[in-house]
């Protein structure tokens, strides 16, 4: 870290999940004038501070961060899972909000939004990604708590804290319509250039019908997370039919969308 008296600027992108954090990660942030730190992210402070049932020492997580920011650049945090876990009944987001703005107070917050119903039913597709193996309504019944899905009081919150200039929300929509633009608004809001080049396509392809339900049926074989009746330990993003069905080999394969009608008339077999 550059030893100067000037404290590091701090940009923080905290989610949502499935608002495309996964392409800013790979396509963008990698490619501008930035201290990108996604990949220290997931070191020991970080799920100190994720941990809502364990206690904090600030003044430790404090030091270690002090160690991998940079004065001399921008300094770019992106990690879904500080919005909140997804696979959980309990609402955490305001507890690690509180945790995050003792770590981080003077930030800068970049969050992404998206239409709930079409969230929810990325959630269940996300979920099952990872290992899961329940139907939709119990899926809602064991593990999901809609009101994360509600994310107009969180962001009167982070205005609350960090102010209303300091707070960039977009939208899924913005995404898809005008990735450019966005994009553009983005580099203007962290203080960096727009990349001359960066990788447009998304990061990932999404499931379709067939493959969900491959995926259903594989992961009972698999002890993850989200199933612990599994017979083989694996982390859930690298279970094979997971790798499989987010490559751009599926691109070649017409698939049919997966609606919410469709989740609550599926069954699992």
């Amino acid at each position: 870290m550059n030893k100067s008296s000037k404290k590091p600027e701090i940009i923080l992108h905290v989610g949502m999940h499935k608002t495309g954090t996964t392409f800013l990660q790979w396509n963008v942030f990698h490619f501008i004038d930035a201290n990108y730190l996604w990949h220290v992210f997931y070191k020991s402070w970080l799920k100190e501070i994720l941990k809502p049932e364990k206690k904090v020492n600030y003044e430790k997580i404090k030091n270690k961060i002090s160690k991998i920011l940079r004065n001399d650049k921008i300094n770019i945090i992106s990690e879904e899972n500080i919005y909140t876990y997804q696979f959980t009944k309990k609402d955490d987001r305001f507890v690690l909000l509180d945790r995050i703005k003792k770590v981080f107070p003077e930030a800068k917050i970049i969050i992404g939004t998206r239409k709930k119903e079409e969230n929810l039913v990325s959630w269940y597709v996300e979920y099952v990604a990872v290992g899961g193996v329940l139907d939709f309504q119990g899926f809602l019944d064991k593990h999901m708590n809609l009101e994360k899905l509600d994310y107009e009081p969180y962001i009167k919150k982070l205005i609350e804290y960090y102010g209303k200039e300091n707070v960039f929300v977009y939208s899924m929509d913005e995404l898809r319509k005008n990735q450019e633009n966005l994009i553009k608004n983005i580099c203007k809001f962290i203080g960096v250039k727009q990349p001359e080049k960066y990788r447009k396509k998304p990061a990932r392809v999404g499931y379709g019908p067939k493959a969900l339900k491959i995926s259903l049926f594989i992961n009972r074989f698999f002890k993850t997370p989200v199933n612990e009746n599994g017979l083989i330990p694996c982390w859930g993003p690298i279970l094979p039919q997971n790798i499989i069905f987010h490559s751009f080999i599926v691109k070649l394969f017409p698939k049919k969308k997966i609606t919410l009608e469709y989740l609550k008339k599926m069954k699992i077999e």
